[in-house]
């Protein structure tokens, strides 16, 4: 889809979707709870075309689900399409024009030695790249999501999401001689991180070879750290990474720019514009909080 239409066309277009959605939802539910007693009666029966009948409920069931999540998928490509002027201007009114070059990419061997999640994991998919300065500070951020995919054969595979969130990466940020990485691997509570006990109980420490550094952890990072982890409780810090004057970090639980609405409506367009301008501002804070400190690691 990449012809845009009228503001009208479009909500009525979304509006179809939505609806047909919800009689789809409605349709698969319904379909699930009376098709799976239902063969299984036949079988324990051994009324094959008892069977039969409720089986074919069952699937019905089966494919609207999956047809009301591909109701979702196109209105929600809709919504991008109309809206894509208005996400680039906000994009570039906070960030400047997106520069995309390769010194600044966001890639899996990045990814893999930054260490956003100690759990295993082998799918990864990425999304709104952007490239930018903020107050004197260039960098990039993607937003990331790894998961666990167990093919299962037969049976289909399980996905077990492992980390969603975004690699952000600040260039000049602190002394180049730093070089450190964090990973975290305690439980996800609110620690004092400037105590140096607790701090050790969540993040260990690195050195680019491999080696553990936690000698190497100063008051200036653990209150970094700190900063980080306390301005919004939503989020959770999972790695960083410090060399030649950058900062790497990966933080969970925030995705840059998503316009996702979850399961409300997509009509309201005013509200989404909102929505996106609001997710850029956690970006903003996070890149203030690594210049006030920078200088000091």
């Amino acid at each position: 889809m990449s012809k845009k239409l009228s503001e009208a066309q479009a909500l009525k277009k979304i509006a179809r979707y939505e609806k047909n959605e919800t009689i789809m939802n409605y349709i698969g539910i319904y379909g699930l709870i009376i098709g799976i007693p239902g063969t299984i009666l036949g079988l324990v029966l051994e009324a094959g075309a008892l069977g039969l009948i409720f089986g074919l409920i069952f699937l019905t069931g089966a494919l609207c689900i999956f047809l009301k999540s591909t109701m979702r998928n196109k209105a929600e490509a809709l919504v991008d399409v109309q809206l894509q002027d208005f996400y680039k201007e906000e994009l570039e009114r906070f960030f400047g024009s997106c520069q995309s070059t390769n010194e600044m990419d966001i890639n899996k061997p990045l990814i893999d030695e930054l260490r956003p999640v100690t759990e295993y994991w082998n799918e990864y998919s990425k999304w709104r790249f952007y490239e930018g300065n903020y107050h004197d500070t260039r960098f990039s951020v993607e937003n990331v999501h790894l998961k666990e995919v167990i093919n299962e054969g037969e049976n289909g595979e399980t996905v077990n999401s492992r980390f969603k969130g975004i690699v952000m990466r600040c260039k000049n940020i602190c002394a180049p001689a730093t070089d450190i990485a964090l990973c975290r691997f305690g439980k996800d509570h609110r620690s004092d991180l400037n105590d140096p006990d607790a701090f050790r109980q969540v993040f260990s420490a690195r050195t680019a070879d491999g080696q553990s550094a936690d000698n190497l952890v100063t008051p200036q990072l653990r209150e970094l750290i700190q900063k980080i982890e306390s301005f919004n409780a939503k989020y959770t810090m999972t790695a960083m990474m410090i060399r030649n004057g950058e900062v790497i970090l990966a933080i969970k639980g925030y995705c840059f720019g998503d316009g996702d609405s979850g399961e409300e409506s997509l009509q309201d367009f005013d509200r989404i514009r909102s929505h996106f301008t609001d997710s850029l501002l956690p970006l903003c804070k996070l890149i203030d909080i690594l210049q006030n400190y920078g200088g000091r690691l």
